[in-house]
């Protein structure tokens, strides 16, 4: 609960219901990370509160991050689904990707308030806590963990999703100075570096399908680039050329051409610099947004232009079909700021995929999180003119 006693936080999308109308999604609607970002939002709109002066930016963004600091467990895990709370599931399972997110938001969180004149020390306690717990836990050869119990027991650790842990620990070590932050960091980066290497793909970083995807090698890189930072070494700016090419695999290099009368031409929308999500959901979404910054600090590292292009180009993809409170898809206007998750590119779908609902009506809040963490991370470099 928030410090004023009730539940602050921000769905994880809407929905339609069976009279046509937009509402929150009604169950498991409240995620720190990954569909969620209620962390990710909170601190766009403490950055907002600093530049323009909005007190209802600030109350909400403090509020955000005041419940969900209230999730902490006593070993240092952190209850990443505010449903389990809102339910009495004292049971219910904490993900690598919404744990990871939880630290490295929250680092952040604590500098952010700061500046905004709030001291809350909670904040970085509940960083270092996770790092604490996913230390104590990893194992001998490197690997963290997919998923926990509360009570800390591992229920499942196969998966590059445990990578989601690194930059978090990357960070403890930036502003701890203690190195068993970093030999923790380093010892799980090069296991899931190595597995990728060896097998040619990462997996499980897509919640809802443990299967080859994008989006558990995005740490990945994340950390390479950050541990290059750190070291200066240019063994991890290869790293992360090395894995830049297998995230290029999932993007759309194109634009496909489609008939007059489909989704896609009807409302304008381009694949090129989208990016399928897994061997099992293969529709595009903007999910790349989430390392448009990394692939701009490749550029310069390298001095290899394709990756600012190929930033720019998602960032561009990312960005279509914002709703401004007019635009309506397939009979249903949307409310501002809103935006689907899935295109489907191919006869695929959840549905019928009928060429004639290419578009989905799932208004996620992941890619407005992303794309406003991606402009709060290039801000004062217009990189993205």
């Amino acid at each position: 609960m928030g410090r004023g006693g009730k539940l602050k936080g921000f769905s994880i999308g809407l929905v339609l219901n069976q009279d046509g109308d937009w509402q929150q999604r009604p169950g498991w609607k409240y995620e720190i990370g990954w569909c969620g970002q209620n962390a990710s939002y909170a601190i766009s709109l403490l950055r907002d509160y600093q530049k323009t002066g909005s007190k209802e930016s600030f109350e909400k963004g403090i509020a955000t991050l005041d419940t969900w600091s209230r999730c902490g467990l006593s070993n240092g895990l952190f209850v990443t689904n505010y449903d389990h709370i809102l339910s009495g599931d004292s049971n219910g399972s904490i993900d690598a990707c919404n744990l990871g997110t939880a630290a490295v938001n929250f680092f952040e969180a604590y500098d952010v308030a700061k500046e905004c004149g709030v001291e809350r020390p909670e904040y970085e306690r509940i960083a270092f806590a996770i790092c604490d717990f996913v230390v104590s836990d990893q194992q001998e050869n490197g690997c963290y963990a997919k998923g926990w119990l509360p009570n800390g027991e591992s229920i499942y650790r196969e998966g590059t999703i445990g990578c989601f842990l690194v930059p978090a620990m990357i960070e403890a070590y930036r502003r701890s100075g203690d190195k068993k932050y970093l030999d923790s960091g380093l010892k799980a980066y090069n296991h899931y570096l190595a597995e990728l290497k060896e097998k040619g793909f990462t997996t499980a970083g897509a919640l809802d399908t443990w299967c080859i995807d994008k989006e558990s090698s995005i740490s990945l890189l994340r950390s390479a680039i950050r541990l290059h930072r750190l070291t200066s070494s240019p063994e991890f700016v290869e790293d992360a050329v090395a894995i830049s090419y297998y995230l290029s695999t999932w993007l759309w290099h194109y634009d496909e051409v489609y008939p007059e009368d489909d989704d896609f031409s009807v409302y304008g929308y381009h694949t090129f610099g989208a990016t399928s999500v897994s061997v099992q959901h293969n529709h595009l979404d903007p999910y790349a947004l989430y390392w448009v910054p990394e692939w701009m600090e490749l550029s310069e590292l390298t001095g290899d232009s394709q990756w600012k292009e190929k930033a720019l180009a998602i960032w561009r993809c990312g960005n279509q079909l914002v709703s401004d409170g007019t635009l309506s898809v397939n009979g249903h206007v949307r409310p501002a700021g809103s935006q689907n998750e899935a295109y489907f590119e191919c006869s695929w779908g959840f549905s019928s995929g009928d060429k004639g609902h290419r578009i989905n009506n799932w208004l996620v809040a992941w890619p407005g999180a992303f794309r406003l963490e991606t402009i709060r991370r290039l801000e004062g470099e217009n990189a993205l003119d």
